[in-house]
Order: structure tokens, then C-alpha cells, then sequence
């Protein structure tokens, strides 16, 4: 501790005084210490992209040497990648085409197996979707009675070589309706869309199963993804016509 002359003035009436002297060394003891900043990620629609670019290009927060965009047109997404070579400041904007709650719940075209009663209880809590309050209670009814008919062939085929080939065909034939019709949106914040659906049944032992599938969804699913995704393309293009953008896998 430096020797220091110190001066005190002692109000009137008043003889004496106490000092009492704290060293606590050359470091501020109440100063916060210096952190990271923290990485930006943002999981968002297809139109977060350019509103936050509308907002942030052309200031300090973006390198536009180091910032790119991957789309991937298979997964419905597109990335954008600020300053890319510098993991303290990097920040990261997810757009993507987000398919409806709804359209999700019926799991069209993904595969999923229902059983036909399980099925046909979905549907009737779902009934807002069909056509008519009479044509959903009557696949209803005929699910909850699903019965199904399996042809099965067998056939031996034998070639000029010696080689024997076995042709095993199975074809099922059920009592319901070779396709129905329901009002659904596909994207989220989208409109209703009037799809024709198919029930394939798949028979296991003594269990059938059954999938829905949508050529109607399917193409529908393809030609908006590409529109919707190009149309927010063109407008980052414009405004920032720095950033290189990839397609990708």
C-alpha cells in the first residue's frame, strides 16, 4: 500500500472520525467478466431467411465474404450461414416448407400401418375433413368391419438353361372403397387442398394392415416445394446478391 497523505473534514460538534481501509489488490472485484457472445440459431418458416437478411445485411453483424445459403430441396429447407469461419460469431437461420398438423396425422404417403378399427376411430374424430358427415360414418362403419379376400398364385417357370423361377403373387380384395376424398390443408398457414386418397391393404397371417397413399399430395408436395422455395430464392437474390447459394443433398 502506498503511503498517501489524507485530508478529512469533521462536521461541527464532531472530534473524531473513523477510517477503515479495504486493499483489494489491482483487479475490480465487481466487474463482470468478459464472456463469448453466443452463436445465433434460429429454426423458422421458409420466409425467416430474408426477413432477418432485410434487417442485418449490410451491418457489422454479417461478414458477406464468409455467409452462404444450402438448399436442400429433398428435406424442404433452406440454411443460411453468417460469418461461417468464425464459431464465436457464427449465426445460423433455418427456413423450411413445414407440412400441416393435420396433414401429418393422417400420415399419407410415409408408410405407416394402422389397423383397420384404429383407423377407422381416427377418422371419426377427423370427420371435418371428408366430404360429408354421411360418407365419413359410412367408411367409418366399413372399417370397423373390414374383412378381405387373399388370392394367392403360385407359379413355376422353367427356362431352356435349366433354371427354375418362382413366381409368388398375392392380391387382396377388400370390402372398402377403392378410394375416398378429404379436404385438407398440406402446408402449415395453407389452404385446404382436395386430395383423393387409396387404402392398401397388406395382409400378414391372419392380420391385415393398411397404409394411405396420394398421387394428388405427392404432386402437390413437388411442384409447391419448388415454387415456394424458388420465390424466396429471388428475393435474397435481389437484395443480396453477394451470397453464393448451393443446392444440396
Amino acid at each position: 500500500m502506498n503511503n498517501e497523505k489524507l485530508q478529512i473534514d469533521l462536521a461541527p460538534g464532531q472530534d473524531h472520525a473513523e477510517i477503515v481501509l479495504r486493499e483489494v489488490g489491482n483487479e475490480n472485484p465487481y466487474k463482470l467478466p468478459a464472456k463469448e457472445p453466443l452463436n445465433l440459431q434460429v429454426d423458422g418458416v421458409i420466409t425467416c431467411i430474408y426477413a432477418f437478411l432485410e434487417k442485418r445485411w449490410g451491418t457489422e453483424q454479417i461478414d458477406k465474404e464468409h455467409t452462404h445459403i444450402l438448399v436442400n430441396r429433398e428435406k424442404l429447407v433452406v440454411t443460411l450461414v453468417t460469418n461461417e469461419n468464425d464459431e464465436r460469431t457464427t449465426q445460423t437461420i433455418i427456413g423450411s416448407i413445414q407440412l400441416s398438423r393435420q396433414f401429418a396425422g393422417f400420415h399419407i404417403n410415409d408408410g405407416q400401418l394402422w389397423k383397420p378399427v384404429q383407423l377407422g376411430d381416427f377418422f371419426r374424430l377427423n370427420r371435418s375433413f371428408f366430404e360429408t358427415k354421411e360418407k365419413n360414418m359410412e367408411l367409418v362403419n366399413l372399417l370397423k368391419s373390414f374383412s378381405a379376400k387373399v388370392q394367392t398364385t403360385i407359379k413355376k417357370e422353367y427356362s431352356d438353361n435349366g433354371s427354375v423361377t418362382d413366381n409368388y403373387e398375392k392380391a387382396v380384395d377388400s370390402n372398402l372403397p377403392p378410394s375416398f376424398t378429404i379436404n385438407i390443408p398440406i402446408f402449415k398457414g395453407a389452404e385446404p387442398e382436395k386430395l383423393s386418397i387409396e387404402t392398401i391393404a397388406h395382409v400378414e397371417g391372419n392380420m391385415a394392415l393398411l397404409t394411405l397413399i396420394s398421387a394428388d399430395a405427392e404432386c402437390i408436395i413437388e411442384e409447391s416445394r419448388d415454387k415456394i422455395i424458388n420465390t424466396e430464392l429471388d428475393k435474397i437474390r435481389k437484395l443480396c446478391p453477394e451470397i453464393p447459394i448451393m443446392e444440396v443433398q
